[in-house]
């Protein structure tokens, strides 16, 4: 099995000696090794230049975002040796010796297509990830296990809704099929989300290996609102991209129209507020995604209708913050 190993940066010089020192200490090494840099205007190509000469390096003229950074390294490995299993990593981690050895163990079965490893914090006792839940019908996500102590209780391999980017072995093949990351989703969050559902829907598994193991500091310089605004625009574009028509009408947009009633005044209303006017904005496209999806296609009276129905949903938060500030 030939394995390549991407590790996407952007301003990362502080973390990138200790990430590629992991990986040169892995007992089962692998094939080959890619830096991807998103334009960091600090020292993180130097870096890894002059200490892992070995690696090979991409460098982006500006940050992509998550999706189209490492689409990038994903087409250049296509046209140079193409591996069996790609496994992106995440700049701000230290993965234990044998993570992908052990990452790699459940590809033994052909409908293994994504396998996530088991993240803590950075104390290493603090779970961080142990697998995926996607909500149904608003499409919030969680991490099973987040913040607990991990005293065993996610020591199970298991299939899961989906397993997060910051460390994922994904097969070849059936990734390239479904046409690698949705750069729709940039800067950031749920492109992992919708690979783990695309692939599913292919007939494929999507595993978590509890024995591949890492430390994930889980560095950013987003502020929580703009993390918010990110994961909500991304969340409804999922939605609007995937579900069936009559989800969406009696499902999704019930549920969205209560959650936002009962988030009235809240640090959770402001940030929906900016949410909905962003996917309102980038409806045309999200509309494009399905299309490419195959799924069945929303008219052009349901698309207006769409389009009504979010920006209803934030007319509804703007007039509620008004009569709270009345009060």
């Amino acid at each position: 099995m030939n394995v390549a190993l991407i590790v996407l940066s952007w301003n990362g010089a502080a973390w990138l000696p200790t990430c590629f020192r992991a990986i040169a200490a892995q007992t089962r090494r692998p094939d080959q090794v890619m830096l991807v840099d998103n334009g960091s205007t600090d020292d993180s190509v130097a870096v890894v230049q002059q200490l892992f000469p070995d690696v090979v390096v991409v460098q982006n003229v500006r940050n992509l975002g998550f999706g189209a950074g490492m689409n990038v390294g994903l087409k250049q490995l296509m046209h140079t040796t193409p591996p069996d299993v790609v496994v992106l990593l995440n700049q701000d981690t230290e993965v234990s010796p044998t993570w992908l050895e052990a990452l790699l163990a459940p590809f033994d079965d052909p409908q293994v297509a994504m396998v996530g490893a088991k993240a803590w914090f950075a104390d290493g006792v603090t779970l961080q990830h142990a697998g995926g839940e996607v909500s149904y019908p608003r499409a919030t996500t969680r991490h099973y296990g987040y913040g607990e102590r991990d005293d065993g209780q996610y020591d199970e391999r298991r299939d899961t809704d989906y397993v997060t980017g910051a460390a994922v072995a994904l097969r070849i093949a059936p990734f390239a099929l479904i046409g690698w990351f949705d750069e729709g989703y940039n800067p950031a969050y749920f492109e992992e989300v919708d690979v783990a559902f695309r692939l599913r829907a292919a007939g494929y598994r999507v595993v978590y290996e509890p024995t591949a193991t890492l430390r994930h500091a889980e560095s950013s310089s987003t502020t929580e609102f703009e993390a918010g605004r990110m994961a909500h625009r991304h969340r409804i574009r999922f939605v609007l991209k995937h579900y069936a028509t009559a989800a969406v009408w009696h499902d999704f947009l019930p549920a969205e129209h209560a959650h936002a009633q009962a988030s009235a005044g809240s640090f959770e209303a402001r940030v929906l507020k900016v949410s909905y006017a962003d996917a309102l904005l980038q409806l045309p496209d999200t509309l494009q995604a399905r299309a490419e999806t195959g799924a069945a296609p929303f008219t052009p009276s349901e698309q207006r209708r769409l389009a009504h129905a979010l920006a209803e949903l934030r007319r509804m938060i703007i007039e509620t913050e008004v009569r709270l500030r009345q009060l």
